[in-house]
């Protein structure tokens, strides 16, 4: 396993943390889509809302923020990817939103910021 993919999954499992503690309901984590095809790290409920969640995970020494893998494109598919779970479940009018949260995973006491509405076109 590569240093990327174990800071990937602790920062998935420090956000799914996150997010219990605030009260979501975490529905799926890691779900594919063959068409578009991608992954959402987390989808969870926040009340009535269904909560995209994309999570980025940098060690304390890179040279850049998690915030900065966010590219426009990556939001694209990320709207594409929430549109495509909504429809495999029959709910294209059910209120969502993407979130992202970014974590620099300090030894001790990881630095968590979560951003709600970081997609807010559809495409």
């Amino acid at each position: 396993m590569t240093q990327r993919s174990v800071q990937g999954q602790i920062g998935e499992q420090l956000a799914a943390e996150y997010c219990l503690k605030r009260g979501y309901k975490i529905i799926d984590q890691n779900w594919r889509s063959k068409a578009p095809r991608g992954e959402i790290d987390i989808i969870a409920r926040d009340a009535d809302t269904l909560v995209f969640i994309e999570v980025k995970a940098v060690a304390p020494h890179a040279d850049f923020l998690p915030e900065d893998h966010l590219t426009p494109a990556k939001l694209q598919r990320l709207a594409r990817l929430a549109f495509a779970y909504l429809n495999q479940i029959h709910q294209t009018d059910r209120a969502y939103r993407i979130d992202l949260i970014a974590i620099t995973l300090n030894p001790g006491s990881p630095d968590l910021r979560h951003y709600e509405n970081a997609v807010t076109d559809t495409y």
